[in-house]
Parts: structure tokens; sequence; C-alpha cells
């Protein structure tokens, strides 16, 4: 059934996957025909509607993909509007890297079309997310390795997919050992030194590399999460040994 949808979130990796995903799709069973691509801040609102009302040519189904969606200020201010007339024959995928919670349009899209938004993983997620990913990609491996790796190459997901390519194509048995051989340690400062400095009462060196992180693009929640993981970790350490 054609529909609006919404894939947004501050996870580009994640969000970029799936709207590849998706296009594939529908290419697959559709070809190029009937595909249409706008951006929200170069195309005007009159123009993005009557792609996304505009019937299929020849054809039993349409795709049009609206990037920066968020950009465009009328669309955003009739989305109400928007998404009712949209509801035909055609597919609209609203695409934006860019969230506000606060906003009447987000509160909107979030109940009224089929949305998904990505937002960063935290440790424990980065973790499933290695293991999955490498299974997916005919390889394995080990929890313990998985996070061995997050700790010697950070966080961001295009890069540690980078990492698991070159890991791969060694060999399909990820292990510790190729970890160490083959990806080095990222020459930035990484969540873990902040952590440490934290358990070692280094307030002043804490906040310094927690600016570095945030001047690499690693959300705050993303670091709480870690935080938390690592304190949890601790927890787990100290009940073990008595």
């Amino acid at each position: 059934t054609p529909m609006v949808s919404v894939l947004c979130g501050t996870n580009s990796y994640m969000l970029d996957a799936e709207l590849h995903r998706r296009i594939h799709s529908y290419k697959a069973k559709h070809g190029d025909m009937n595909l249409e691509f706008c951006d929200g801040d170069e195309t005007s609102y009159d123009a993005i509607l009557a792609a996304a009302t505009t019937l299929p040519f020849l054809a039993d189904a349409r795709l049009v993909v609206v990037r920066s969606f968020t950009a465009n200020k009328q669309l955003l201010e009739n989305i109400e509007t928007f998404v009712a007339q949209a509801d035909g024959d055609t597919d609209v995928l609203l695409v934006d890297s860019k969230v506000d919670k606060r906003t009447a349009w987000y509160k909107f899209v979030s109940k009224k079309t089929d949305f998904t938004e990505f937002t960063p993983l935290d440790a424990r997620g980065l973790e499933r997310w290695v293991v999955s990913e490498v299974s997916e990609r005919g390889g394995t491996i080990q929890g313990p390795d998985a996070r061995m790796l997050i700790e010697r190459v950070g966080g961001d997901q295009q890069f540690l997919s980078n990492e698991l390519n070159k890991l791969l194509a060694y060999d399909a048995a990820i292990t510790s050992q190729t970890i160490a051989l083959l990806c080095d340690p990222v020459p930035q400062s990484t969540i873990f030194m902040m952590i440490e400095s934290l358990f070692n009462g280094q307030l002043k060196q804490a906040l310094t590399l927690y600016e570095d992180q945030r001047r690499q693009r690693v959300e705050p929640q993303a670091m709480m999460g870690m935080i938390a993981w690592q304190m949890h970790l601790v927890a787990l350490a100290k009940a073990a040994g008595s």
C-alpha cells in the first residue's frame, strides 16, 4: 500500500544504509522508472507536492525521495496537508538527519507516517551491531573481540564498517590477533580514555577529552551509555571477586 515514510536521525550511517536498502529494493522490483528525487533546500514545496501526487507512468508503483526535507519550511508548515494529499498511488520517502522533537511536525510524522528514527548506538549496541554485521558479511567475531575493535578504532560506524571489510578480506574469522595486526589505534582521543580519566579522578583531563569527543561529533548520549556500560563491568568484576 503506498504511504508516506520518514527516515530521520543523527545516526547517518544507519540512516543512509536504510535509504539505500529501500531504493535498491524498489529498483529490483520496478527499475528506475517512476523513481524521482527532490531536495528540500532546492525544490519548491509545490514541486515536491506535485511529484508526490503524480500517478505512476505505465506502472503500478512510484517512489519519490525527498532529501533534507526539514530545510523546506513550507513543507513543514503544511505537513498534515501534504501527508493527506500524498497518501495515494505514490510512495513518498522523507529523509533528513536533522530532527527537533519539540516541533509540531515531528510529533505529527512520528505518529501519522511510517516513521523510523536512527539514533547513535551505545557501547552494547555497537558491539551487537559489529557481531551482526560480520555475520551478515559471512564472517565470525566474538563479543570480546568486537569490544576490542571498538575500543581500538572508536565508535564511528562508517569507519568500523571499513575496518570490517579489511579484516574480513584477510580472514573470515576475526580475532583479537587479526585486529591487533591490521587495525591501527585511532590517533584521536577515545571515549575510553575519557572514562579512564574519570575513574582516576582526573576531571580536568576528562573534560578536555569530552570536548575532543564533541568535536569528533560523538553524541553526549553515546558517551553516557559508554560510561554506564563501563561502570556495569566494574561492578560485575567487583561482585565476582567477592
